[in-house]
């Protein structure tokens, strides 16, 4: 009975640690799942290194280390940079525990999401996804309507958004003109070198080169980063579902991005 109570105690401090230590002046980098957070994080992650003159690799270890997840990493380590806050990556819809904190919403064509989210699950070892692509879509969960709810949560509550459209067309005037918004002296030089270093093809090169921070996380062969493109979801969308997908927009009633 005792060894149960302290270990319920151990496990729930534990747990408390992904929340408790969020402070005013982290910086909530909030997406859905597969709309581009992890891209950002290599770019912050990466300024970072070139700010301090690191020369080390940026791979998702560091990713990992440096840009915490709201709810699972421990939120109650100090933050060891003054000259730029912590980003802290979360995938919850909006929460009173964001309340007052400054936000950075990314946001990515969600036909394009399910797209990215659907091979995402099914690439796992654990093979969560076994349904095919017309009823994932419709999952409560997971699906089409799951973004439109997150969007709708976040979409007068974020500091600033980005696209991941725009990200793709114009990447570093996107960050820069967010950054100011979140009230970051940035330096451009050192900013679009990072982002330079966070290519798509350089990022897939270096999952290749050092995995990723989760072990036997993905079937062998399997990776994170995939194709990264726009507009995938044509080769996806039947008729039935682009009906589906235009009756959540009308009903929720989201900004377009």
């Amino acid at each position: 009975m005792v060894t149960s109570i302290i270990k319920f105690f151990k496990k729930s401090a534990k747990y408390s640690q992904g929340f408790l230590g969020l402070n005013k002046k982290d910086i909530i980098l909030v997406s859905y799942p597969k709309s581009g957070s992890t891209w950002i994080r290599f770019i912050l992650c990466n300024y970072i290194f070139i700010s301090e003159n690191n020369p080390n690799t940026v791979s998702f270890r560091e990713v990992d280390d440096l840009m915490p997840e709201f709810g699972i990493s421990n939120l109650t380590r100090r933050w060891p940079f003054d000259f730029i806050p912590r980003f802290v990556k979360t995938h919850w819809k909006w929460n009173p525990l964001f309340a007052g904190k400054m936000s950075l919403l990314i946001v990515r064509d969600p036909r394009d999401t399910m797209v990215s989210y659907y091979n995402y699950r099914n690439k796992q070892v654990s093979k969560v996804t076994q349904e095919d692509f017309q009823t994932f879509i419709r999952s409560k969960k997971f699906g089409l309507e799951a973004w439109f709810k997150h969007l709708k949560s976040w979409e007068k509550k974020a500091t600033c958004v980005i696209s991941y459209e725009d990200l793709k067309r114009e990447g570093i005037k996107e960050i820069s003109e967010s950054f100011l918004k979140l009230r970051l002296d940035i330096n451009s030089e050192i900013l679009s070198t990072a982002f330079e270093n966070a290519a798509f093809d350089k990022l897939k090169a270096n999952e290749r080169a050092h995995g990723m921070s989760k072990k036997n996380f993905f079937s062998e062969g399997q990776m994170f980063f995939n194709k990264g493109k726009t507009n995938q979801w044509v080769e996806y969308f039947s008729e039935k579902d682009l009906q589906y997908y235009q009756e959540l927009k009308s009903k929720y009633e989201v900004n377009e991005y």
